[in-house]
């Protein structure tokens, strides 16, 4: 216990990890500050009203219309827009309704019909614009093949901002976790103390694990941190309201054909869990890295390499096994719409199931964080036997 005291505290009083600790929490509420407080919902700038007033009205119409989503409750919708965007447009108000808004962009061919000038023209020429007027999408036009379970609409929009704060500050953490896995065995390496802190009574065994067992709780306490920071200013400012909305009546994302019943909570807790597991797969792979290396800049310089250049590989093996292979690294699966996107579509990845696909790339990512750690231990302790 002695030992892990001592490792916590060599990395806690580290210049570089103090200061890139300061950094992260200025990057973490730089995120909430754009994705909370500078999102199309919050402040719209075709809206006169923004901030608390612009979610406040948009909550009260998610409310009244919350429930299971059919083609009378899009036509219900609908019909009552209509009104309401005509006699803002007589009034000469600007308020951008994006409950509304999203559904008559997702239940009517905007292509091919433009009703909001229809709607202008209408109440210029005093007419007025009625629902027989619009050419409304069915639920199955638009994608709802095949209704399995109900699904009930409602505050879709808040939980989007959520997921994507949370997606978005993925990012920083992990090159603060990188940065600081570096630290872990190069550093030691570098000051040239590994034969000695290897030559000591526990520092072959204790000392090493301890070293692992450090860059695996930081991983998992900074993020969880992070998180608790984000969901703190998401419930104070916008609440939970919607939690209970199915993932295929987010209508931001137009995941309408995804094959599970869940709801936004859910699909939160998943990307978490999913996060996390991305994280301690970065974590490990810095720390054999660190372990090989012979200072902390190189070690930071090569998990970089390797955290980066497959989402730049991507980009170029656009098809077949190998870029299959790409979406087993978190830098392409850190954006959960995506993934549940990608995940549940036929021949994306190598199952026809979403559960399939996500337990291989959970695995896969398991199994290179425990195989890391166990090729650290053998290695650090090869070299104390040297």
């Amino acid at each position: 216990m002695q030992i892990l005291k001592f490792e916590f505290l060599k990395i806690f009083k580290n210049k570089s990890f103090i200061g890139a600790w300061v950094v992260l929490l200025m990057s973490i509420m730089a995120i909430i500050f754009i994705g909370f407080f500078h999102s199309q919902l919050m402040n719209d700038k075709h809206s006169s009203i923004s901030g608390r007033s612009a979610v406040e009205r948009n909550l009260e119409f998610a409310e009244k219309y919350k429930g299971e989503l059919t083609d009378k409750k899009v036509k219900t919708i609908i019909t009552d827009y209509l009104d309401i965007y005509q006699e803002k447009v007589k009034e000469k108000k600007q308020i951008f309704d994006y409950f509304q808004w999203t559904v008559v962009d997702t239940f009517t061919p905007v292509t091919e019909q433009d009703i909001y000038m229809e709607m202008i023209d209408s109440v210029r020429a005093k007419k007025t614009y009625t629902i027989d007027n619009v050419k409304i999408l069915s639920m199955h036009d638009v994608g709802y093949k095949t209704k399995k379970f109900p699904i009930y609409i409602g505050n879709f929009m808040t939980w989007t901002d959520l997921l994507q704060v949370s997606a978005n500050a993925f990012i920083p953490i992990a090159l603060f976790v990188i940065l600081f896995c570096s630290i872990l065995f190069a550093n030691d390496t570098s000051k040239n103390l590994v034969p000695l802190l290897l030559s000591t009574r526990f520092g072959r065994t204790k000392m090493i694990r301890s070293k692992i067992i450090v860059g695996t709780v930081l991983t998992i306490g900074t993020f969880l941190v992070a998180q608790l920071i984000i969901l703190t200013v998401f419930g104070c400012f916008y609440g939970f309201s919607g939690w209970d909305t199915s993932v295929q009546a987010n209508l931001d994302w137009r995941i309408v054909d995804f094959p599970l019943e869940w709801n936004m909570l859910q699909t939160y807790i998943f990307g978490i869990c999913f996060h996390l597991i991305g994280l301690l797969f970065v974590s490990g792979f810095t720390m054999l890295v660190s372990s090989l290396c012979s200072s902390p800049f190189s070690t930071l310089a090569i998990s970089l390499g390797l955290f980066f250049v497959p989402q730049a590989l991507k980009q170029l093996l656009v098809t077949g096994l190998p870029n299959k292979i790409l979406y087993l690294f978190p830098i392409n699966t850190f954006e959960i719409d995506k993934v549940l996107l990608w995940m549940s579509r036929d021949n994306m990845f190598f199952f026809h199931s979403f559960i399939a696909n996500i337990s291989l790339i959970a695995m896969v990512m398991l199994g290179m964080k425990f195989g890391s750690d166990l090729l650290v231990y053998l290695r650090m302790k090869k070299l104390s036997l040297a």
